[in-house]
């Protein structure tokens, strides 16, 4: 009776610890992902501030880093969510644009809130209708192609996407 107790502690045991090291590792390709995308996006914009005499490549690339790492809280607790996987049973392109659209009013509102928390600065533009619809097809992009990876590993099999892309052929 005591080793039974103790095999199913060690399970217990086991079994947070594979959770921690699949969320931990989760956490870390959203977050390596956002950081990419968040810094290409962030280079085009330091290129053009060139241009009028602003060079600040540095804080660009540390407001890309604070971004990815609130948006990456965000999109790992948001997939879990029942609505997000409402539509997995239609074609692969439905469900992807169902989550790109629902993850990119989440950041939305996020955003409104922080602004609303914070009192930092809008851009100010000619346009800004403009400049709303430009960031809207930015995030509704940088999530599509996240939940399009995402839902393809998922269809192929644990790790099949990345041997692929990666691994001998």
């Amino acid at each position: 009776m005591v080793e039974e107790n103790k095999d199913n502690e060690s399970k217990d045991k086991d079994s947070k610890k594979d959770f921690w090291k699949h969320e931990i590792r989760e956490l870390s390709v959203i977050f390596s992902y956002l950081f990419i995308s968040f810094s290409v996006l962030q280079t085009i914009k330091a290129l053009v501030l060139v241009q009028t005499g602003v060079t600040d490549f540095g804080h660009m690339y540390g407001v890309a880093a604070i971004e990815a790492i609130a948006l990456g809280k965000i999109v790992a607790l948001a997939q879990n969510l029942k609505f997000m996987n409402l539509w997995d049973k239609r074609p692969m392109y439905q469900a992807v644009l169902y989550k790109s659209v629902w993850m990119t009013i989440m950041v939305n509102v996020g955003g409104a809130l922080e602004a609303k928390l914070f009192h930092h600065h809008e851009a100010v533009s000619q346009h800004p209708w403009l400049l709303f619809l430009n960031h809207q097809l930015a995030f509704l992009f940088i999530f599509a192609v996240l939940f399009a990876v995402r839902d393809l590993d998922r269809q192929l099999g644990p790790h099949k996407l990345v041997n692929l892309a990666f691994g001998n052929r």
